[in-house]
C-alpha cells in the first residue's frame, strides 16, 4: 500500500511541468491570475493538508481505518480516472484545478492513515508473536516511500520513451524533453500518466486495503 500511495504521487508530480509546457502550451493565465506547475500542484498540497487534519473525524464517520482508506483509495480512482477525458486545452485549466484539488482529498485522508496503519502493525506483530517490530516496520514504511519514488520516476521516463519522446540536456546539465520530439502520442502518454495510471494505483491500494483487518481492541482506535 506503501509504494502504491507514492505511485500515485510520484506520477502526478514527475508530469505536472510536462502537462503544462507540452498538453496546455505553457503556463496559463486566466484574469491576471498566472497557473503554472508551482501553483497548480501547491492547490494539491493546501487541500491534502486540510484534508489530514480531518482524516481522524473522518475514520471515526466511517468507523474504521479500513474503510477511511479504501474511501480516500475510491475517490482518488474516480477523480483521477475521470481527469483524463478533460479536453487536452488550456480553457479548461480550472476544471483541472477542480479535479486536483478534489483527488488531493483522498490523498488527505490517506497519507496521515497509512503511517498510523504502520503502528497498527507494529503493535499487532506485538501482540501476536512477543517480539517488538516497530523499528522495522516504520523502516519499511520509509523504504516504501523511497521505492515508490524511485521507481515511478523511471516508469515515467520509459513509458514516455515508448511514446517517442527522447531526453535532451538543457542549460543547467538537466535531462528535459525534447521539445522537438513532442507528438500526439507523447502529450496523449503525458495525460495518461497525470491520470490514467494514478487511478491505476488508487484502484490496487484500495484492495489492498481491503485486506487490513481489525486487530485492537480499543473503540477509541478504531481500524
Amino acid at each position: 500500500m506503501g509504494i502504491c500511495t507514492n505511485f500515485f504521487t510520484g506520477f502526478r508530480y514527475a508530469v505536472a511541468g510536462y502537462m503544462i509546457s507540452y498538453c496546455l502550451d505553457g503556463d496559463v493565465s486566466i484574469g491576471g491570475f498566472l497557473i503554472n506547475y508551482t501553483v497548480l500542484m501547491s492547490f494539491g498540497e493546501v487541500t491534502c493538508m486540510l484534508a489530514g487534519a480531518a482524516a481522524p473525524w473522518f475514520t471515526r464517520r466511517v468507523g474504521s481505518k479500513r474503510v477511511a482508506f479504501m474511501c480516500a483509495a475510491a475517490i482518488c480512482f474516480i477523480i483521477s480516472a475521470a481527469t483524463f477525458f478533460v479536453p487536452m486545452s488550456a480553457s479548461y485549466v480550472w476544471l483541472m484545478v477542480l479535479l486536483l484539488v478534489l483527488s488531493s482529498v483522498g490523498v488527505g485522508i490517506y497519507s496521515p492513515l497509512l503511517w498510523s496503519m504502520y503502528a497498527d502493525v507494529a503493535d499487532y506483530t506485538t501482540h501476536r508473536f512477543g517480539t517488538s517490530s516497530t523499528g522495522l516496520i516504520f523502516s519499511s514504511g520509509t523504504m516504501a516511500q523511497k521505492l515508490g519514488g524511485a521507481i515511478s520516476g523511471s516508469l515515467v521516463a520509459l513509458l514516455l520513451s515508448m511514446a517517442g519522446a527522447h531526453m535532451v540536456q538543457d542549460s543547467t546539465g538537466s535531462q528535459v524533453l525534447d521539445p522537438s520530439s513532442i507528438t500526439a502520442s507523447v502529450r496523449t502518454m503525458v495525460w495518461a500518466l497525470f491520470s490514467l495510471f494514478p487511478a491505476l494505483f488508487a484502484l490496487i491500494m484500495g484492495v489492498l486495503a481491503y485486506g487490513f483487518k481489525r486487530v485492537a481492541n480499543s473503540p477509541q482506535s478504531p481500524l
